[in-house]
């Protein structure tokens, strides 16, 4: 009886059942999933650059222009306090000038004089008033009395008036210094004054610089009288152009305040700083005046803020000004151009993104390179398995290094080795039981028993076949952990070696599992150092590119001290050699009155000497005046004897006559002399008392000069001081600008091999995802497999 298996023997080693499981995903993410891995790490390489660049850019330009502002806010700060000293120096000038003049003879006679002053002596004072209006451009020159009334004023002549602008005079009064203070002087007042005005001036008020000056009497030190200039701000453009050739342009004003609260421009000045425009700008007022009220608000503190001016915007920087009562009334604004700002950013940002464009460049062809390497063994892999399968089993992988790769591929071959070696196995086998087959067969022929012997057998071995078959239908869906049954008979041998052969293949499968457990551990554990080594270069170059920012700056800030200190060096030498000049002056000048003293003593010697000749002269006269009298008297006795003697004693009567006439003339003579005399010496005790006075005041303008010498050696010295100090500031500041200049340059490197670090960590770390997920993919289909 003839009978077949219901399937080909040689079809069941090939028996295969494929399962292909998807995951539902968003089309954009699927599509990102189908992607080859090459394709997957160059888009996900470029990705991560464009992000790390745009934020380092930006991060870059923010930190950029932060400490740029703050820069430029001192900077607006220092170039104030400029302004500060530029405004303070006239009312110190004036200050100077008039307390020299306080101490004038004919100011003093005239404060002392008061309303009964001579007209000589009025014009002699209008005219030094006037000098100084003249020789320091100012508007007021103010001789004011004890009663507040004006003794004399350089302008329009204002005798007898009542003179006490914002209660200054009288508070000198009170207290005898001298008072420097700004303040707001009426229009009405101006009228009345009529000082020479700027020609923008009109119809109101002004801002003032007012210097009252005590008049002592150098007898009693009393304050007899007080001097009081003043100066317009309104329309004096010096003040601000100082400041603008100090620092090459930018805008600066000064602004009054009125009691309501309003501002009115007094003098302003904008000078363009743009390469494309030199433009320069009278009275230019602020489009917006909160910077102003906030420096009002906040006395004595400097205020900041940015502002545009046209197409020009600037760092303000203000600081309120106030009267002798401390209430704000004026307020100086200084600007600071941000053109270099502008430009330091706009170059920055072309730097970072020409080097941004470079490293993405090196970064793709390095993620090629890379690819190249990791994806070639991957795919060779592939290729291979894809053989595999198809029939050709004398297909092997290539292993081109001793990484995981190499080892993945070393267990491949392995994996190969053995399937086919248990494929020839039972190969082998089927061919046996086929020729086994063929015997009984053919021995069917020969008897009946035979024949149903054959039949059982057939049988049998159909059942076992199925029995077996269905045994090992679980290790076509993976399950490697079944064992066929072993019997005695020939399908026992064929479950024997089925059985043999699929352990190999449960050793190969476990194999391969460990294989791609161990390199899924391996790359996440890699993964995770080379992230965290990215994040900490990341973070280690964002700190490097903060501290280079702030070191810059720190450089700018020491080359700018520096400066200042060479500037202010050379103005501190200027001084010195102007006091030295002024002490020279001195040292003439008490020269001068101690020649004036000498000889104003000589003098008095020699009208001395001319009393007591004069004196002499006057005793000599009188000797002369009693011998006149006794020749007088003889004449007499001489007549009467004459006479006596009658006619011979005539002639004799005639010369004694002659000699009396002679004596009476000697006698008048001898008196108009002794007149002329006591003229003589009354008017020499009226030179020696004159001499005198002359004498202690030389005395006390030597005492006075000398005390301004004293002055003057004292502000010398403290001149020579600061000169050294600000040596000694000059010689710090350029070693530190030569410190923080390496410091910068080191921090660059520092920041750039970060930069490095991290760029090459982000490769690395892409690399071993990718990695990672080939690894994955490996133990999920091995994972199929129960072993």
């Amino acid at each position: 009886m003839e009978s077949s298996l219901p399937f080909p023997l040689e079809a069941v080693p090939n028996q295969s059942k494929t399962i292909n499981t998807k995951v539902n995903r968003n089309k954009i993410l699927q599509r990102f999933y189908n992607l080859p891995i090459r394709n997957k790490q160059l888009l996900g390489l470029f990705t991560s650059e464009v992000i790390s660049i745009l934020g380092l850019v930006g991060v870059g330009a923010l930190l950029i222009v932060s400490s740029g502002q703050s820069q430029l806010r001192n900077q607006a700060k220092s170039e104030l306090v400029v302004t500060q000293l530029n405004y303070n120096t006239k009312i110190d000038q004036m200050g100077f000038g008039f307390r020299g003049q306080s101490d004038n003879f004919a100011i003093i006679a005239a404060a002392n004089q008061g309303d009964a002053l001579t007209p000589d002596l009025k014009q002699k004072v209008k005219k030094i008033l006037q000098n100084e209006i003249k020789a320091r451009e100012i508007e007021y020159a103010t001789l004011v009395g004890r009663d507040l009334t004006v003794i004399v004023n350089a302008n329009e002549d204002r005798t007898g008036e009542f003179f006490n602008p914002n209660n200054l005079v009288d508070q000198v009064f009170r207290k005898p210094e001298q008072i420097k203070s700004s303040e707001i002087v009426s229009w009405s007042e101006l009228i009345k004054e009529s000082p020479p005005l700027p020609p923008n001036l009109m119809n109101q008020d002004a801002l003032i610089r007012y210097t009252v000056t005590p008049v002592k009497n150098p007898n009693t030190n009393n304050v007899i009288a007080a001097l009081v200039s003043g100066d317009i701000v309104n329309g004096k453009s010096p003040i601000v152009e100082k400041t603008l050739e100090a620092f090459d342009g930018g805008y600066s004003a000064i602004y009054l305040r009125k009691p309501d609260g309003d501002f009115i421009l007094t003098t302003a000045k904008n000078q363009s700083q743009n390469l494309d425009s030199d433009s320069e700008l009278n009275q230019v007022n602020l489009p917006d005046q909160t910077l102003l009220k906030e420096a009002v608000i906040s006395p004595g503190e400097t205020v900041t803020k940015r502002i545009a001016i046209g197409k020009q915007t600037y760092t303000m920087a203000a600081i309120a000004l106030e009267n002798f009562a401390g209430d704000p009334i004026a307020v100086l604004v200084r600007g600071t151009p941000e053109v270099q700002l502008n430009e330091l950013l706009k170059n920055s940002l072309l730097l970072q993104l020409l080097v941004s464009a470079l490293a993405l460049t090196a970064d793709v062809f390095l993620a090629i390179f890379l690819g190249k390497i990791i994806v070639k063994p991957v795919k060779q892999l592939q290729s291979t398995a894809q053989e595999f399968s198809q029939g050709n089993r004398q297909a092997r992988a290539e292993i081109l290094a001793d990484d995981e790769f190499g080892q993945l591929a070393n267990t491949f071959n392995q994996m190969a080795d053995s399937i086919d070696s248990n494929i020839e196995e039972i190969s082998l086998k089927e061919i046996k039981i086929r020729q086994e087959v063929e015997q009984a067969r053919s021995l069917q022929q020969s008897t009946k028993i035979i024949a149903e012997e054959q039949r059982q057998i057939r049988e049998m071995l159909q059942k076992r076949a199925v029995e077996l078959l269905k045994e090992v239908d679980l290790i076509s869906k993976g399950d490697l952990t079944i064992k066929a049954k072993v019997t005695a008979d020939e399908i026992g041998t064929i479950a024997d070696a089925y059985n043999v052969t699929v352990s190999s293949l449960r050793q190969v499968v476990t194999q391969v599992q460990a294989a791609a457990q161990q390199v899924t551990t391996s790359t996440m554990d890699a993964l995770v150092s080379v992230e965290s080594l990215s994040v900490a270069a990341l973070q280690g170059e964002s700190e490097m590119a903060a501290a280079l920012d702030r070191t810059q700056v720190m450089a700018e800030s020491v080359k700018d001290v520096a400066t200042k200190a060479e500037q202010a060096e050379t103005f501190v030498k200027q001084a010195t050699q102007k006091v030295q000049l002024g002490d020279t002056a001195m040292n003439r000048t008490v020269d001068g009155m101690m020649a004036i003293r000498e000889t104003v003593a000589q003098t008095r010697q020699k009208v001395k000497r001319l009393g007591e000749s004069s004196q002499k002269i006057s005793a000599v006269v009188n000797l002369i005046n009693s011998f006149a009298e006794q020749s007088n008297l003889l004449a007499l006795n001489a007549s009467i004897e004459a006479a006596r003697a009658g006619e011979g004693g005539k002639g004799f009567a005639v010369v004694a006559s002659q000699v009396r006439s002679l004596a009476q003339q000697s006698a008048t003579a001898t008196s108009e002399i002794e007149e002329l005399v006591s003229e003589i010496q009354a008017e020499t005790n009226e030179v020696v008392v004159a001499m005198e006075t002359g004498t202690e005041q030389v005395v006390m303008g030597t005492q006075l000069v000398n005390e301004t010498r004293h002055n003057l050696n004292q502000i010398t010295a403290a001149s020579n001081d600061i000169n050294r100090l600000v040596k000694e500031i000059t010689r710090a500041t350029f070693v530190q600008s030569v410190a923080s200049e390496a410091v910068t340059q080191t921090i660059t490197n520092v920041a750039e091999i970060a930069s490095k670090t991290s760029q090459e960590a982000e490769v690395v770390s892409s690399a071993f995802e990718q990695l990672s997920q080939v690894a994955q993919t490996l133990q999920a289909n091995a994972s199929k497999f129960k072993v």
